[in-house]
């Protein structure tokens, strides 16, 4: 199954060039100031909280144009770290300079795909409480505001749930089948659009093992983000519960050492998550290509096919 023959050789590109690593602590860097001062933002008593919200969303802004060049930096090495069992931070470069201008324009295309697909959603979400509105008889309104419990009801249920299920596949199921543009845009030297036309290819032909893939990255994903994810919901509780918030006077959200302690973690975490991320998609990508005929995935020129 190529999910887990991209696992293991991804776990082998890794193990023989940890330089991959530094990759990874590249891209970390990048996003390290705006996520310190994420969770500056949350010293709700201090006066750095309202500052770092706004800088923050700047940093934003800018993170938003650095993170295409590290992207196809750190997946040129992950290509030649899976074809030649070694690689360099002159691949970082040279992918990098070679690739940006494709990359760049492949997030600036995926940010309107993203608003279109969640305009899509939002209208499923309207028409489906409309639906529940007009057709779920829940009672008169004043006797759902003194007993909210009258919408737990089997028809206000299923209907709720039906559409959440509608929203979610409107929203995410055009992004599975999307998301290897970054890898054909920085490794197949595809531009903007055709990447997108080469990811649909590849996980039109590999559906099931797309999936798997998937569900690999986003277990790794949840194991890396649940710690702080965890912590800052028991401070938001502990907080809450005695009384502190934007307009209370005592205490703060989180503490200058649980900042630093969050921080430092995000950064170690995202610098061993984005190298096996991007690796393992070069990797799927080169497995389920090789596996879906002798044309390939793309045709017999594919570079995929070359190498």
């Amino acid at each position: 199954m190529p999910a887990l023959r991209a696992l293991r050789r991804t776990a082998g590109a890794l193990t023989e060039s940890p330089v991959l690593f530094v990759g990874g602590l590249v891209a970390a860097l990048v996003v390290a100031p705006q996520t310190a001062l994420g969770f500056v933002a949350q010293l709700l008593d201090s006066p750095l909280g309202g500052a770092a919200g706004v800088v923050g969303n700047g940093l934003t802004l800018l993170t938003f144009f650095i993170t295409p060049a590290v992207a196809a930096g750190v997946l040129g090495m992950a290509r030649e770290a899976l074809e030649g069992g070694d690689t360099s931070l002159g691949t970082f470069g040279g992918v990098a300079r070679e690739r940006y201008v494709s990359m760049l324009g492949a997030f600036v295309l995926r940010v309107g795909i993203t608003l279109v697909l969640g305009l899509a959603a939002l209208i499923v979400t309207v028409v489906g409480l409309l639906v529940a509105a007009l057709f779920v008889d829940v009672g008169p309104t004043a006797a759902i505001a003194t007993d909210p419990s009258r919408l737990i009801q089997p028809d206000v249920v299923a209907v709720a749930a039906l559409t959440a299920l509608v929203a979610a596949l409107v929203f995410y199921g055009p992004l599975f089948f999307l998301q290897f543009f970054h890898v054909a845009v920085a490794t197949e030297d595809a531009g903007a659009v055709e990447g997108y036309r080469q990811s649909y290819r590849l996980v039109r032909g590999n559906v099931v093992p797309a999936l798997g893939y998937s569900a690999v990255r986003v277990l790794v994903g949840l194991a890396a983000a649940l710690p702080p994810l965890l912590v800052t919901a028991v401070q938001f509780r502990r907080a809450f519960a005695a009384g502190v918030g934007p307009a209370a006077t005592g205490g703060a959200l989180l503490s200058p050492l649980q900042v630093a302690g969050l921080t430092g973690f995000v950064l170690a975490a995202q610098t061993a998550v984005t190298p096996f991320q991007l690796t393992y998609a070069r990797a799927f990508y080169a497995a389920a290509d090789a596996d879906d005929g002798t044309d390939g995935a793309f045709g017999a020129d594919s570079p995929a096919l070359r190498d």
